[in-house]
């Protein structure tokens, strides 16, 4: 007997059990995502980023879960999340904040950081390094 968190993630041409895509984004799926977030944006400026993913992705058209989304949303698509290395001083700052508020506080280094998805992938990038 299979559980039902095996057939929510159960593939089938792409779909969940539940009528969820998987798999690679189109571009126009990016094109549906980027106007409704920034939709969202304009009309709640004072707001800071989206609360609902899940509705986000009913509302934008899109047949992805909410995660899907979020993510797509954080890893690629937000013009204000900097990818690729940290200068020098953001570096610097790093350790400070690592030594002051201690090892798994990314979401108070992300406040100062301003870069939310790189912190815990580039101390993890250190600690395998050193």
């Amino acid at each position: 007997m299979s559980s039902s968190a095996e057939n929510e993630t159960h593939s089938n041409g792409g779909y969940t059990n539940r009528g969820l895509k998987k798999g690679p984004w189109s571009s126009e799926e990016d094109e549906k995502l980027k106007a409704y977030v920034y939709s969202l944006q304009a009309q709640y400026p004072t707001k800071k980023g989206v609360r609902n993913w899940n509705s986000v992705s009913k509302s934008a058209g899109l047949s992805r879960c909410g995660r899907s989304c979020r993510l797509r949303w954080m890893n690629h698509l937000d013009k204000d999340v900097k990818k690729g290395p940290f200068s020098k001083e953001e570096e610097k700052l790093f350790f400070e904040l690592h030594a002051k508020l201690g090892g798994f506080k990314w979401s108070k280094m992300a406040l100062q950081l301003k870069d939310v998805i790189l912190i815990g992938l580039e101390w993890l990038l250190v600690q395998f390094l050193v």
